[in-house]
C-alpha cells in the first residue's frame, strides 16, 4: 500500500539543475538567487560552474 510518501534525492536533484544550467550558459550569463529562498543556490551553481565573479541576490 502506498502511504503517500515521497522520497527525494536533494543532491542528484541540484545535480540536474546544474547539468540543465549549465547547457544555457552563455558569455554574458549571471546568476541571481532569491535572499528568501535561492541566494544560496545561485551561489552553490556559481561556485560549481565556476563563473566569474559571484552570484547576485534580490530581496523584497
Amino acid at each position: 500500500m502506498n502511504t503517500g510518501s515521497l522520497a527525494l534525492d536533494a543532491e542528484a536533484l541540484y545535480l540536474e539543475l546544474r547539468r540543465g544550467v549549465q547547457a544555457l550558459l552563455t558569455t554574458n550569463t549571471r546568476l541571481v538567487g532569491v535572499t528568501s529562498g535561492g541566494a544560496w543556490l545561485a551561489e552553490r551553481l556559481q561556485r560549481d560552474l565556476k563563473l566569474p565573479g559571484e552570484a547576485g541576490a534580490i530581496s523584497s
